[in-house]
């Protein structure tokens, strides 16, 4: 065949798909050079340059983005620099453009195109457009502010610049404003005045044959002079800290008011202290002055202020005291001789005379040292004071017994509770005659054969009181009194039992306060749970209220502590009201984490005792109505009964719950009721009075077959 056989064709085209003859691929955009090379069998190889050129003629796509409404006060540049616009393009965006033509418009209402361009980096280019519509935004009388009416100043002229213009919202309607002022005329208190008429008319709402359609109007009033500068020139509130005149109590204050020339020739001036107009200088006294200023003219009263003037006594009072006695004896009026001290006070002002008699240095027989001070002080405070000794002497005087005048001999009452201190009998020994060089003082004893009140008999209180001389230390005289108090009512026996819920027996050695008004007492119950106290009847109540502080021998353990857990996080409820109660160790009336804790402590030691006892008692009249196991959580724990009836037995029992004790094991006395028994015992009921024995009556009844 030749050289002419063999041949070989190859590509070094990086994007072709073979390296053969065939380089055709997916070339990107712009152009790419590359070679083919030719071989043969006999070694013979040659080269070609080949230049493949691609051109990018796809535009970018994209959508026009929404538009809305806009008013044409708007910023349409900020708004379309909001819009955004999602364009794509295989070979990339290169820029993004918006043109807003001129907008065209009238009174608000038009269209305005936008044409979005979108250039990818090759140069070809997508447009669209979109038509923004504008709302029409007429104005209305709430859009313009009108210019307040106005005093001029004396230097001032009538020009709006000054006197105020009109301003209103922006809007695109077609406004012009005009004004046109009135002759100066006099009010009706002869005040010269004019009228500027503002106008503001609208062509966008101005309707032909409709009046008053787009015109608005409005009339500021302007007065030549502004009187309300003169108040500026009042004085401010002053404090004059200066010394007040010794005579009068009072103090020349300057408080000149200079009326100005310019501008208010007419304008009068004045004030509430002085007739002087505006100078309202003079005599203060001490203490807030007032002034009030008017300010007037022919048209009436202006305005008033107010100007505080404060003036205060920086002067302290002179006091010249005459001496008093050096020495005088101890039978002498003291109170006399010092109500008849003659001195003299040189202060103008108010003042306050305080004397103080110091006895300290008197001995028991008011023989020794007398101070007597006299202090002189004034409404500012300021103050002068003497002190004079005056020597007390004498010896112990001869007293005389039988000048105390004892109380009654005996004192009846027919109360029971009645107290019986002297004060609530009125009941004292005094003295017929005055002792001056004496202390007498008066004690008293009593004697009380039984602190407990025998209702059968009278009580008999023996008191006796003693007269010392504390001079001396001599018992100058005793007395015997005798407090008798008649029985002579049937008296209230109040009683009850308190038995343990654990096992339904007594409670023993428990406390019971009982208490009203008059009476507080203590009582015990017995081993059969029982207590009784008397009393005298009453319109009130009287109340009833156990505490118990002894345990029992089983302690709250862990299995107390276990059963609450199960109750608050095992949904194991506790239905007995009993248990729920020993469980609210805190009494809050609801079971929480914080009864938890404190059971815990208890059972660990960290406490003696729970924070609101060992116990819980619950009257009985309670615990015999059952309607939910939280009836018993948040009762009181008292009882009060109404003292009506003498020979009244009031039976008050409670039920008692030993805080923390959840399980106790007790013996269920339960009967199966469907077994009929062939017998039935009945045993009679008994009531028994206070420290009466009795026996239970027991009859058989038999059974009918």
């Amino acid at each position: 065949m030749g050289c002419a056989g063999g041949v070989t064709i190859i590509n070094n085209s990086p994007y072709a798909n073979s390296n053969g003859a065939d380089a055709s691929g997916i070339y990107p955009v712009g152009a790419t050079l590359f070679m083919f090379t030719v071989t043969n069998n006999c070694g013979g190889m040659a080269t070609v340059q080949v230049t493949v050129n691609v051109f990018d003629v796809t535009p970018p796509v994209f959508n026009c983005p929404d538009t809305e409404p806009l008013l044409c006060t708007e910023d349409v540049t900020l708004y379309v620099s909001t819009l955004t616009i999602n364009a794509t393009d295989a070979c990339g965006i290169s820029s993004s453009q918006a043109i807003i033509f001129s907008p065209d418009y009238d009174c608000g209402n038009g269209m305005l195109p936008i044409n979005f361009i979108v250039t990818d980096i090759n140069g070809n280019t997508g447009t669209c457009q979109v038509i923004l519509e504008f709302l029409p935004n007429l104005i209305e009388e709430s859009d313009i502010n009108w210019p307040a009416d106005f005093f001029l100043s004396c230097n001032q002229t009538t020009n709006p610049v000054t006197t105020g213009l009109v301003l209103f919202e922006p809007n695109c309607s077609k406004i012009g404003t005009t004004r046109l002022d009135g002759p100066i005329t006099l009010d009706p208190f002869g005040c010269p005045v004019f009228t500027r008429f503002w106008t503001v008319t609208d062509t966008c709402q101005v309707m032909p044959g409709v009046p008053g359609s787009g015109i608005f109007t409005h009339e500021q009033l302007i007065y030549p002079a502004d009187y309300s500068e003169i108040a500026a020139l009042i004085p401010n509130d002053t404090l004059y800290q200066e010394e007040a005149d010794p005579i009068d109590c009072q103090v020349f204050v300057d408080v000149n008011f200079p009326l100005p020339e310019y501008c208010a020739p007419d304008v009068v001036i004045q004030n509430t202290f002085t007739p002087n107009g505006a100078d309202a200088s003079g005599f203060y006294p001490v203490g807030v002055t007032v002034v009030t200023y008017t300010i007037s003219n022919n048209c009436g009263i202006l305005f008033t202020e107010e100007a505080i003037v404060s003036v205060e006594d920086l002067i302290s009072p002179a006091v010249i005291c005459n001496d008093l006695p050096a020495s005088v004896p101890c039978t002498a009026d003291l109170d006399a001789i010092i109500n008849g001290w003659v001195f003299v006070v040189t202060e103008a002002c108010p003042h306050d005379t305080i004397i103080t008699v110091d006895k300290s240095g008197l001995s028991n027989c008011g023989v020794g040292t007398l101070e007597v001070t006299l202090e002189i002080v004034d409404i500012g405070n300021n103050g002068a004071s003497c002190t004079r000794s005056i020597q007390v002497t004498g010896g112990v005087q001869f007293f005389d017994p039988n000048d105390i005048d004892w109380p009654e001999a005996v004192v009846t009452l027919n109360d029971c509770g009645a107290t019986t201190t002297p004060e609530a009998l009125n009941s004292f020994p005094t003295l017929t005659e005055p002792y001056n060089c004496l202390n007498i003082t008066f004690t008293f004893q009593d004697e009380i054969p039984d602190p407990v009140i025998n209702v059968d008999n009278c009580v008999e209180i023996e008191r006796t009181w003693t007269a010392t001389n504390l001079c001396s230390g001599v018992v100058v005289g005793t007395f015997v009194q005798l407090i008798l108090i008649n029985a002579n009512f049937s008296p209230i026996v109040v009683g009850g039992k308190i038995s343990d819920n654990a096992d339904n027996g007594p409670l023993n050695s428990a406390i019971v306060n009982v208490g009203d008004s008059r009476i507080a007492m203590s009582v015990m119950t017995n081993q059969g749970g029982q207590y009784n106290f008397s009393v005298s009847p009453a319109e009130e109540s009287i109340r009833i209220q156990p505490s118990a502080t002894h345990k029992r021998k089983n302690k709250v353990n862990a299995i107390d502590l276990n059963l609450l857990i199960q109750h608050l996080y095992g949904g194991v409820q506790m239905q007995e009201p009993w248990r729920r109660v020993a469980a609210d160790v805190d009494k809050s009336g609801v079971l929480s984490d914080q009864d938890l804790f404190q059971i815990r402590a208890l059972i660990l030691g960290e406490i003696s005792q729970f924070e609101a006892g060992n116990w819980k008692f619950i009257p009985k009249t309670i615990t015999d109505l059952f309607h939910g196991p939280d009836d018993w959580m948040n009762k009181p724990e008292f009882i009060d009964v109404p003292l009506l009836e003498a020979g009244l037995m009031n039976k008050n029992d409670f039920k008692a719950v030993e805080l923390g004790k959840l399980y106790i094991q007790t013996l269920s006395l339960t009967r199966d009721r469907n077994t009929i028994p062939k017998h039935k015992w009945l045993i009679a009921d008994q009531v028994l009075n206070i420290g009466q024995s009795g026996k239970f009556l027991c009859m058989r009844i038999k059974q009918k077959n």
